[in-house]
């Protein structure tokens, strides 16, 4: 299956294209020239002729047969920072919104992210201002080299006055540090302004443009600058239903799936238990909850779920850089609160991040059976933060992001025993690779609960 990696809806759907090429639903019968060297030396060979989206293809493809491997992992990250800048780079909203600013506006919005991602991202060794500048100066001195940024702001410039513009800039930066925010985009104005001298780039803005996306796209798979459209895809997403397919499969056990978690989720999963008690003669006496597939969403709507089945205990714990994320989470609720039937669990390898913190939630209270396999190993939580530097306000007054925002790592989270997620994910009690067979087993495993419970 290849999954063409464009278009507006990637952004919020990043974890899950990802997630669909390394962990296909079905996955073919590997050719013996289809091993994992091959597909390494012919995605390095994509990547060099700026095949990007073809490469990550075969880099998930590898990553998918062994997790381990850190060369794919980081192959990943290089094939999605090279697409989002293309992505950015053509999407035509972004680049007029952009260009929209004055030079001063576009600056204030570059320190106001380095400032984001300094004082809320996890890893405050990754966020210093001379790396964020850094990576944002990589990011820059690319799109210089590419066809389609040379053609809409470059029209005019040389292909030797390009390399020449290069080549003063990587010299003067080897003679500069940045050690403040305000250094860095001190360091950005005189980039931008030589810019325009020697290249006749006439919006200042682009340049601007490309040291926020450098500095954001290279800190993890999940952290990315988000265009407006990309928010309103953001928005759009939240607004679907989570909990889905509630039916009841037999003798008093039931079934629903949730997709992914939204500010409603416990309500809807209240909704739809309710539902199935009333459609159960006998009464809802266990029941299967599907996790297959859901790549998380928000993290506090996760442990509400959490806590209508474990009574008294940690949930999770959490580590970051801002108090709110350095803390434990534990429930303590009425027991007439909780849903004390028998609760098997389904999971896969796209099972991740707050879907994971129910899995290890319940494995680790003894809650719940899990039946399939491991789960993908995201244990970090993002939050979606839009800027205020140049915000428009709409008819009614209220403020609407101009130059989007960021979708940003916050935190890292634990299992209650202390496990770390992030990488490892989370095992199943009863291993399935077989995905047509893990409804089957969920019965079984339902079924031997059922039969020694008392007549109701």
């Amino acid at each position: 299956m290849r999954l063409p990696i464009r278009g507006r809806g990637f952004v919020p759907g990043l974890l899950v294209v990802v997630m669909a090429l390394a962990f296909p639903s079905t996955v073919p019968a590997q050719s013996t020239a289809s091993t994992v060297d091959t597909m390494q030396a012919r995605a390095t060979t994509l990547e060099k002729d700026g095949r990007w989206n073809d490469a990550l293809q075969l880099w998930c493809k590898v990553y998918g047969q062994d997790r381990r491997n850190e060369e794919a992992n980081n192959h990943i990250q290089i094939c999605l920072r090279r697409i989002f800048q293309t992505q950015r780079q053509t999407d035509k909203s972004l680049r007029e919104r952009v260009m929209s600013l004055s030079h001063s506006q576009a600056l204030a919005l570059y320190g106001e992210v380095l400032a984001t991602l300094q004082s809320a991202y996890v890893d405050r060794a990754k966020v210093s201002p001379e790396r964020l500048f850094q990576q944002g100066l990589d990011e820059f001195l690319l799109s210089l080299n590419d066809a389609n940024f040379r053609k809409l702001h470059l029209p005019s410039a040389t292909d030797r006055e390009v390399q020449a513009f290069q080549k003063r800039l990587r010299e003067f930066m080897a003679l500069r540090s940045v050690d403040t925010v305000n250094e860095a985009v001190q360091i950005v104005k005189q980039v931008a302004v030589t810019a325009r001298r020697d290249l006749q780039i006439n919006h200042t803005s682009v340049i601007v443009l490309e040291f926020i996306g450098g500095a954001c796209n290279s800190l993890d798979e999940y952290t990315s600058y988000l265009s407006p459209a990309d928010l309103m895809a953001e928005a759009e997403m939240a607004m679907t239903a989570s909990v889905v397919d509630a039916a009841p499969l037999k003798d008093g056990i039931g079934y629903l799936r949730i997709t992914h978690f939204r500010d409603t989720t416990p309500e809807e999963l209240d909704s739809a238990i309710a539902a199935l008690k009333l459609e159960m003669p006998q009464g809802l006496r266990a029941l299967v909850m599907d996790l297959r597939g859901n790549t998380g969403g928000l993290f506090s709507s996760a442990v509400q779920v959490v806590e209508r089945f474990v009574p008294a205990g940690v949930i999770a714990s959490t580590q970051g850089q801002l108090d709110e994320f350095n803390k434990v989470i534990s429930t303590n609720v009425r027991m007439s609160n909780v849903l004390d039937v028998p609760l098997i669990v389904l999971v896969d390898a796209r099972t991740a991040s707050a879907a994971e913190v129910l899995a290890g939630a319940f494995r680790d209270h003894q809650r719940a059976t899990l039946v399939g396999v491991a789960t993908y190993g995201k244990g970090s939580i993002q939050r979606v933060l839009q800027f205020q530097t140049a915000e428009e306000v709409d008819d009614s007054g209220k403020p609407r992001p101009r130059t989007g925002g960021i979708r940003i790592t916050l935190a890292r989270f634990f299992s209650p025993n202390g496990q770390a997620i992030n990488g490892a994910g989370v095992s199943p009690h009863v291993v399935e690779q077989d995905k047509s067979r893990h409804i089957e087993i969920a019965l079984e495993q339902a079924s031997r609960y059922v039969s020694v419970m008392p007549p109701r």
